[in-house]
C-alpha cells in the first residue's frame, strides 16, 4: 500500500493498492459509472489479470472507498495502460495523475522502458474532437503530440480543383476536396 498526499481535501486518507477480491464489486460498479461504453465483461478483465499475470490491477482508495482503478500491463518491453478510471464525483483533483504514475513506477520497476495508454474510441471524455493532448494532460499524462483548434474547409460538391490536402499549421487550417 502507498499512501499518497489527498487531492481532494486535508485529513483524507488515499491510498493506491493492489486489488483484492473484496474490491471486485466496486471496482465494477466504478468502470459502469467511469465508461461511457464497456463492452467486456468486468469481471473477465479482472479474472484475466489474477489468473495470468499480464496485468497489475491497482486501485485508489479514499477513506475506504474505491474511487479509482488502473491496469498496468505490459509484454516485456512496451507498456500499456488500461481501465484508468475516476469516480464522477472525484474528478478533476488529481487522483488519476497518482494512478497514473503509480502504475508507471509498477512498469518501471520491472524494466519496461516505454508506457502507451489504451483510450476507447467511444471514450468521449478522452477523445473529444481532437483534444486528446489537452484532456490526457489533465490527466496527468504527457502526449508525444500536441492539439490545437482546427478549422477546416472541404468541399464535396464542388468540382475538385485540389488532388492534395492543403494544410497551413500556423494558423490551423486545411482545405480538402474528396
Amino acid at each position: 500500500m502507498i499512501p499518497v498526499p489527498p487531492a481532494g481535501g486535508r485529513g483524507r486518507s488515499f491510498v493506491i493498492r493492489p486489488f483484492e477480491e473484496r474490491d471486485r464489486e466496486p471496482v465494477k460498479a466504478l468502470w459502469r459509472s467511469a465508461f461511457a461504453e464497456f463492452p467486456d465483461d468486468p469481471d473477465e478483465d479482472i479474472d484475466f489479470c489474477l489468473r495470468t499475470g499480464h496485468g497489475a490491477l491497482f486501485v485508489g482508495v479514499l477513506d475506504g472507498v474505491v474511487i479509482a482503478t488502473i491496469v498496468a500491463g505490459h509484454d516485456g518491453h512496451r507498456g500499456w495502460l488500461y481501465h484508468v478510471a475516476t469516480s464522477p464525483e472525484h474528478r478533476g483533483r488529481g487522483y488519476a495523475r497518482h494512478m497514473v504514475a503509480h502504475a508507471e513506477a509498477h512498469l518501471a520497476e520491472r524494466g519496461v522502458p516505454k508506457v502507451n495508454l489504451q483510450i476507447r474510441a467511444g471514450n468521449s471524455g478522452t477523445s473529444a474532437a481532437g483534444h486528446n493532448s489537452v484532456l490526457a494532460g489533465m490527466a496527468g499524462v504527457r502526449l508525444p503530440l500536441q492539439s490545437h483548434p482546427l478549422q477546416a474547409l472541404v468541399s464535396e460538391p464542388v468540382k475538385p480543383v485540389l488532388d492534395c490536402v492543403v494544410m497551413w499549421g500556423t494558423v490551423h487550417v486545411y482545405v480538402s476536396q474528396s
